[in-house]
């Protein structure tokens, strides 16, 4: 996918110890009485799915209720869900 007009990649790396020009200190203290532009961000969406995905949280349950989870997942469904039982019940 390389375009004709896209022309040559070129790739810079900083330094990190070099010192800072005094262009770029004045640029930076330009920046602090600046206030932070929030317009482009959209809207926070509460979404249950979004925080507990219903989903993943089965398939880690059979997992485990199988003998095939990991014990970081097992761990991760007893904080998840206090009623988490690792062991099927027999009756």
């Amino acid at each position: 996918m390389n375009s004709p007009d896209t022309g040559t990649t070129v790739y810079y790396t900083p330094d990190p110890d070099a010192p800072l020009s005094p262009e770029a200190i004045a640029e930076l203290r330009a920046l602090r009485d600046r206030p932070i532009d929030f317009s482009d961000i959209p809207p926070k969406v509460i979404d249950e799915t979004w925080y507990r995905p219903k989903w993943a949280i089965d398939i880690a349950r059979q997992k485990v209720a199988s003998g095939s989870g990991d014990p970081a997942i097992e761990r991760m469904l007893k904080a998840y869900d206090a009623g988490f039982r690792t062991a099927l019940p027999i009756g």
